[in-house]
């Protein structure tokens, strides 16, 4: 929710030395890693660390774009790609949020590589800022 609610501040023009997008900024640079959704999870939430990771990848994403964190960028990739099945789909075995469906899952990975790309490259390309 922290990288959700960093791209909604700067998509409403926020500079980046606004103190609630250099307090988000903060925490997923102390918290980033590639391999996980680094939230703050009860025991009886737990589960929803790994069913939202194709999601929450898409979210740090745009996050590395706007912040041009190429460090971010580079370790997401690697890790999307670590995780694409030979069929060139990604799938969560976690249900709940519905990324065990090629579909979704894929839809978000690939979004996700898509705007690393854009960082790693220093070519921001999008749609929208």
């Amino acid at each position: 929710m922290t990288a959700d609610g960093l791209r909604a501040l700067l998509r409403l023009g926020r500079p980046l030395d606004d103190p609630r997008v250099a307090a988000a900024a903060g925490w997923i640079d102390r918290r980033f890693d590639p391999t996980q959704n680094p939230g703050d999870f009860p025991p009886i939430a737990e589960v929803r660390r790994e069913s939202a990771y194709y999601y929450w990848a898409w979210s740090a994403a745009h996050a590395t774009r706007h912040l041009a964190r190429a460090r971010w960028a580079e370790a997401l990739a690697a890790e999307l790609l670590r995780r694409q099945r030979p069929d060139g789909s990604w799938r969560n075995p976690a249900s709940e949020m519905r990324e065990d469906d090629p579909i979704i899952a894929t839809s978000f990975a690939i979004a996700a590589l898509a705007l690393s790309r854009s960082v790693i490259a220093a070519e921001p390309r999008s749609h929208a800022y």
